[in-house]
């Protein structure tokens, strides 16, 4: 992750399927609010068809993240806002 705020993220888990779908997914520890890029280990072949971002936080906190700008073939950056306990998030990409 370069966030600027400290902390780290590079790869994440991924799987190819025979029919060449690519799933690539991860977890971040979020240490602050502000923008976290995840730089994928290897980059998709041709596109991102899904992205999407869920927090990693109890029914008693709260966090606000959503995807900044367009998921590139080698990244995505997620915003996080109003976060009252510092745990994270988890990320999947879907593509080709």
């Amino acid at each position: 992750v370069q966030n600027g705020l400290g902390g780290g993220y590079d790869g994440g888990e991924s799987v190819t399927f025979p029919n060449g779908l690519i799933m690539k997914f991860g977890r971040v520890a979020a240490t602050a609010n502000g923008n976290y890029t995840v730089n994928f280990a290897e980059s998709f072949n041709n596109a991102i068809i899904s992205a999407m971002a869920i927090t990693n936080v109890s029914t008693a906190e709260s966090i606000d993240i959503q995807i900044v700008g367009t998921p590139t073939l080698g990244s995505m950056v997620f915003g996080i806002q109003n976060e009252n306990h510092l745990t994270g998030f988890y990320w999947q990409a879907i593509g080709y």
